[in-house]
């Protein structure tokens, strides 16, 4: 006998809540409880079998896509939430490109620009003191900037806190970093949703009961996902709560805010992976330094700067061309590698209470490096890593190749490995935390800024393993679950280049070798900006791409790639639509996009 589901979609926050959902006392008795996560590389859709069995769905606005709507029964309670973010506290965080000029940046969790800056200019711990909060950033005007948005962000939404926020987080701590909301604040998200008509319905317990059965575990739920919070920020804001001692916990290691400060200028030293001048070995050159230009779009839309994130990158007048870093091949003796975000260290460079417990004797390559989370499909820094680690093992048979276990996870990863002949028995996964190596291979760097050619070539390499078979559908519409909930329209733009006679790829329901096969014939491309949009890569030089973009987002990634690639490139700016605002869903003007892709026909 089916049973009903409880489905959260979206991201952490959403996750953590259904975790906790669980403990309600009867709640998981009655019901199964399921997650669509969000996840590097996207968010898979949630199964049709599982929406058609919901009676409660928790879903972060803006998350979930029509086809998925359509799927739940009449009967189902949506629970929108809002994403739980507030920058105020931590103007120091590595940060995002500001969103136009009244716009302040706004901070991610756990990066440290003032230290990255520091270690640029070649000094240290004393000048990271001297850096004046006041020129670094106008707290008050970033303050009210996060207040407007975290209102703008309830706009359509069930569970609403930004008021409790506002006026409590003086006096509370209420965020352990930017996104990571305590458990002072997931109580009373918590108990919104336990008055929610459709969770009373589920858990007939007295609800000071239910909420009393939950609330010991919400404390600890992102307590090891902590950032620092500086002197003068507290200081500016009266806050109660903090005091210079104030233990944060990363991981297992937990410092106080002056410990975190010297831990981030040691680590702000390894922003890419660069070979040390006295490496055991000579770097090896896999691909020079290179000055790339920028094809000129074939078809190309207004940006609103005042809103786009990277609009005045691509408005500039360099935007026509970037300077791309040599990638080198290197192999190191006794290296660290800091955790999960792949930088690494020689051991003689880190301090002794850095030093890891765990080691690896066997000689390995590191399959990923910083900032792979934000490589979209891993076209950019992973598969490059991938080919050129199934080129060494053909010399060393027992060569490992270190992943995540977030990668190994996905199916794409899975598909990747398998063209390439890496079985599981070659990997290696790393957890969080220091691991020392005996010997260690890294090529790089890769940035998502400046993309290397050698991206390219490289999965050119991993198309070439894909028989070529049939001729297939010579113009392709490929797109995702990732991205078809954001074109709000996604039907109507595929009617549109149907009549154009494009071919609709659903990259959901094919495999990487069946895209990979389609793709290397196409003579045209059409994809909304997304991590399906970068196999693009696979595409023969000369075809065509056109973007399709929401106004917030455009950028120069995709550009840069097709750059590469030597194909023609154009893209489509779309009309926000819906309570998420210019940030949200987006509609693709229809006799827009089918004159672009006249265009794209004309040079074909």
């Amino acid at each position: 006998m089916t049973r009903p589901v409880l489905i959260g979609i979206g991201g952490h926050v959403i996750a953590a809540l259904v975790e906790q959902l669980g403990a309600v006392p009867g709640l998981a008795d009655a019901v199964e409880l399921h997650l669509s996560p969000e996840m590097p590389g996207g968010r898979p859709r949630a199964a049709v079998e599982v929406l058609g069995r919901a009676v409660v769905v928790l879903a972060e606005i803006g998350v979930m896509d029509a086809a998925e709507r359509a799927a739940l029964g009449p009967d189902c309670a949506v629970i929108v939430l809002p994403r739980l973010e507030f920058a105020s506290l931590w103007p120091q965080m590595a940060a995002h490109p500001a969103r136009g000029a009244d716009v302040p940046e706004v901070a991610a969790p756990f990066g440290d620009r003032i230290a990255l800056g520091v270690v640029r200019a070649g000094a240290r711990r004393a000048a990271y003191d001297a850096v004046a909060l006041d020129r670094l950033v106008d707290l008050d005007r970033m303050h009210a900037f996060e207040a407007r948005e975290m209102f703008r962000r309830e706009e359509g939404c069930d569970i609403r806190v930004a008021g409790f926020v506002l006026s409590r987080f003086r006096a509370e701590r209420l965020f352990y970093s930017a996104v990571h909301p305590a458990g002072a604040l997931l109580e009373q998200v918590m108990a919104q949703l336990l008055g929610h008509p459709a969770i009373r319905a589920l858990a007939a317990a007295p609800f000071d009961g239910l909420l009393r059965a939950v609330v010991p575990g919400l404390a600890g739920v992102f307590a090891d996902a902590q950032a620092p919070v500086l002197p003068g920020v507290a200081a500016h804001f009266g806050l109660a709560w903090w005091s210079p001692g104030l233990q944060y916990r990363q991981g297992a290691v937990a410092r106080d805010g002056a410990g975190w400060v010297d831990w981030h200028l040691r680590a702000s030293e390894i922003t890419t992976v660069v070979p040390p001048s006295d490496a055991v070995e000579p770097a090896t050159l896999l691909y020079p330094a290179v000055q790339v230009t920028r094809v000129a779009p074939f078809f190309a839309t207004a940006i609103d700067p005042g809103i786009a994130r990277h609009g005045a990158e691509l408005l500039s007048a360099d935007s026509g061309h970037y300077a791309a870093a040599a990638v080198l091949l290197t192999m190191l003796d006794e290296a660290i590698i800091l955790g999960a975000e792949g930088a690494v260290r020689q051991r003689d460079e880190i301090l002794p209470d850095m030093i890891a417990g765990v080691r690896i004797n066997a000689a390995a390559f590191l399959g990923f490096g910083p900032g792979w989370v934000d490589d979209p499909h891993g076209m950019i820094g992973i598969v490059p890593r991938l080919v050129v680690y199934a080129r060494l093992r053909r010399h060393d048979a027992g060569l490992k190749l270190l992943l995540t276990p977030a990668m190994t996870a996905t199916r794409l990863m899975r598909e990747m490995l398998a063209l390439l002949g890496i079985g599981g028995s070659d990997v290696i996964e790393l957890a969080d935390g220091m691991v020392c190596c005996a010997r260690l291979g890294l090529a790089g760097p890769f940035d998502r800024n400046a993309i290397s050619p050698f991206s390219h070539a490289a999965a050119q390499a991993l198309a070439s393993l894909v028989p070529l078979g049939p001729e297939g559908p010579r113009l392709l519409y490929l797109r995702s679950s990732v991205t078809a909930g954001r074109v709000a329209n996604d039907e109507e733009v595929a009617h549109v280049l149907a009549r154009r006679g494009y071919s609709v790829v659903d990259v959901d329901r094919t495999s990487l070798a069946e895209r990979i096969g389609l793709l290397r014939s196409a003579s045209g491309l059409v994809a909304a900006q997304g991590p399906a949009l970068a196999e693009l890569v696979f595409c023969p030089p000369g075809a065509a791409v056109l973007e399709l973009v929401g106004p917030a987002n455009p950028q120069t990634l995709f550009w840069s790639l097709a750059s590469c690639a030597g194909l023609r490139y154009g893209y489509v700016v779309g009309e926000a639509v819906g309570a998420a605002g210019w940030d949200g869903d987006y509609v693709v003007p229809a006799a827009m996009l089918d004159h672009a892709a006249g265009v794209m026909a004309q040079g074909s």
